[in-house]
């Protein structure tokens, strides 16, 4: 691949799997409650006198929520409702390691774990909403000896911009995410521009969707959303499963499945710069380990695997590549 396709491709796949190592929205009711809207206008209005220094406010937009069916209700159904308590603080680390390989005659790279600290704060709780301060804190490259050194120097110069930075969030009670906003630096490139807002929602997205109905252990509901990676837009189905619960302690096994829906796409921030979607299979398990009474997970492991094949036009080179990569991410609440 040209080195120019190169330097677009390695953000573009750090936003796609920043994106793909999410969960799903939760669905909230067809139209989100006052009370919702009201706390999702109270987020975008803190600190109504801008952003800090050297930042630039950007807002999330809120997305089309996922259509929710309920499978099985399971043994002894009960609501799954979040119901964290104003002030609580906690601290997160997520490990996302990813290895691809581009075309059957290039051999596969691993990369090194790239590790994200963050860490929230629920602000309020009122009506049903959890309003939260979240601080990414930094995402920094664990590199090994073997790690080849001009891998390790692309990658750090891509997340060099990822410093200290602030957001805020609004959740619903069962997990969907309604919006807030996100202070990014300033002079921030915009494909990194995107891909720190992709983080961003991931961190709301790591909610799982909880269900209307009240479910139980071996209980199972699935999840049909359309979101966007990279430009691309892609249907994702998730599917959850109840395997043990304790009081507000909910231990779930997952998988999904994507399929693009779209075939053609182009990457943002990335001018003159198109893709063309040939060939795609995207697909993933794992485990999480919900605290109903907290914001954030106990624990989770999930393995994304994805094999595609694209056509990327950039100033008039046009390059057909087969890619597959598998991302794995582990997140454990640390406070």
């Amino acid at each position: 691949m040209p080195a120019r396709l190169r330097s677009v491709v390695l953000p573009w796949l750090l936003c796609v799997a920043c994106t793909s190592s999410a969960g799903e929205d939760a669905q909230p009711a067809p139209s989100a409650p006052a009370e919702s809207k009201d706390a999702a206008k109270d987020a975008k209005a803190k600190a109504e006198s801008g952003p800090a220094e050297n930042t630039k406010r950007l807002d999330i937009a809120s997305a089309e929520p996922p259509t929710i069916t309920l499978l099985e209700a399971g043994t002894d159904p009960q609501r799954l409702r979040l119901s964290p308590t104003a002030g609580a603080a906690e601290a997160m680390t997520m490990t996302m390691t990813m290895s691809m390989q581009m075309g059957p005659d290039t051999p596969r790279v691993a990369m090194p774990p790239i590790v994200t600290t963050m860490r929230s704060e629920v602000d309020t709780v009122s009506e049903g909403s959890i309003r939260a301060t979240v601080n990414f804190e930094s995402m920094t490259v664990e590199a090994t000896p073997s790690t080849p050194k001009a891998l390790v120097e692309n990658l750090e110069a891509t997340l060099s911009g990822f410093e200290s930075f602030e957001s805020s969030i609004v959740l619903d009670e069962r997990g969907a995410l309604l919006g807030g906003t996100i202070d990014a630096p300033q002079g921030l490139p915009a494909p990194l521009q995107q891909t720190m807002n992709q983080m961003q929602e991931s961190f709301g997205k790591l909610q799982v969707p909880l269900p209307e109905e009240p479910v139980g252990v071996g209980g199972r509901w699935k999840a049909v959303s359309n979101i966007e990676q990279g430009g691309m837009k892609i249907e994702q189905t998730a599917t959850y499963e109840i395997t043990a619960r304790e009081g507000d302690a909910v231990k779930l096994k997952v998988g999904l499945t994507q399929k693009v829906v779209e075939p053609t796409f182009s990457p943002p921030g990335m001018p003159g710069v198109t893709g063309t979607i040939e060939r795609y299979d995207g697909s993933g398990q794992g485990t999480l380990e919900l605290q109903l009474d907290q914001l954030t997970p106990t624990r989770s492991a999930m393995t994304i695997s994805v094999d595609m094949q694209m056509t990327v036009d950039m100033l008039g080179q046009s390059q057909t590549q087969a890619l597959t990569m598998d991302v794995d991410v582990a997140l454990e609440r640390t406070e």
